[in-house]
């Protein structure tokens, strides 16, 4: 890495770490992140019970095992009082750690336990209104040791026998999470699924500053749309779309997978996205019975792949949908049944 380089990524670092403090972590996979995307997403399951595993490496071209990594687990179950029920409901729990550095320096490690409840709106089941809501723990740390700054760059290296000039007061968080969240889904045809919905975190507003200044999380505004069509037996397409803003940060993301169905009930899908003035994202999976595994790459598409050498993002999902052999009515719409 030249000069140049070596400087723009120690100022970009600085920026990123403390930034880290003020946003959130995301996905580019996020429609297998539902109880992380939306609380009202909790219990929305194809099945009885629901569990993803995620797992995300950032800046992999700065660093062999990368700069961020972000592990997450969720599971959730749908419950009905009634076999022959129209309205149900969902509980969930998440947990998600976002670890920046190669020593993990920074983390934001956050368990949220979520209900959502589920009205069929129409005598058909073919429209549903999903409410939900989340609360939890979030702790935030940040590590000292080892730590450099831009005023410790004497023009060709970082000397950390240099004076930071920072004085942290404080380094550790741990603040009360809440989130709610709406969700709309429509099964109109054996062929199509359409879900779209909205959610708001950090409901509960909470102090928290390494400079010990007045400062709070700023709310996450969150609105995302998923599609599931089937153009014939054998093909169907996936179009999704994400957008989320936190304080001064905006993120839209938009794509599409394409599904080839082989065999009974399984499908191999490639997908392309963009995330707006950041990278594009190449997909690709299998969905085996109650399986489905992603993987995508994402390619940075600005100024910043000079210093990550065009690389971005590594992520990795799993999902399982559990059916119960006990109920022959599905909670919701589907060609899984429970």
């Amino acid at each position: 890495m030249g000069m140049k380089h070596t400087f723009y990524f120690l100022c970009l670092s600085v920026f990123c770490s403390f930034s880290l403090f003020g946003q959130d972590a995301h996905f580019s996979q996020f429609y297998t992140t539902p109880l992380l995307l939306n609380p009202g997403m909790t219990g929305h399951i194809e099945g009885k019970y629901r569990l993803n595993l995620n797992y995300k490496r950032q800046w992999v071209g700065v660093q062999k095992n990368g700069l961020y990594n972000t592990p997450a687990i969720s599971f959730d179950f749908n419950a009905r009082t009634k076999k022959d029920a129209r309205h149900s409901f969902g509980l969930g729990l998440a947990v998600v750690n976002d670890l920046g550095s190669s020593d993990n320096r920074l983390s934001n490690l956050n368990a949220i336990l979520s209900g959502g409840g589920h009205f069929n709106i129409d005598k058909n089941e073919k429209h549903f209104i999903s409410l939900g809501i989340g609360g939890g723990i979030s702790h935030r740390r940040l590590k000292q040791e080892n730590m450099t700054f831009a005023s410790q760059f004497n023009g060709q290296i970082l000397d950390q026998a240099l004076p930071s000039g920072e004085q942290m007061e404080n380094t550790a968080f741990s603040n009360i999470e809440t989130r709610v969240g709406l969700v709309y889904a429509a099964y109109p045809s054996a062929k199509t699924m359409l879900k779209i919905g909205g959610s708001v975190m950090h409901v509960a507003k909470m102090k928290e500053s390494v400079y010990g200044l007045s400062d709070e999380r700023p709310y996450r505004y969150t609105g995302h749309m998923e599609m599931y069509y089937s153009i014939n037996p054998k093909i169907a397409i996936q179009p999704y779309l994400l957008f989320m803003s936190q304080a001064n940060a905006m993120e839209i993301v938009g794509g599409s997978n394409v599904h080839f169905t082989f065999g009974f009930d399984n499908a191999f899908f490639i997908g392309a996205g963009y995330r707006y003035n950041d990278a594009a994202i190449g997909t690709i999976g299998l969905d085996f019975k109650n399986m489905r595994v992603g993987l995508s790459y994402d390619v940075t598409t600005t100024d910043l792949g000079g210093v990550t050498r065009g690389n971005s993002d590594f992520e990795i999902s799993f999902q399982y949908i559990g059916i119960s052999k006990e109920n022959a009515k599905p909670i919701l719409p589907a060609l899984r049944y429970f």
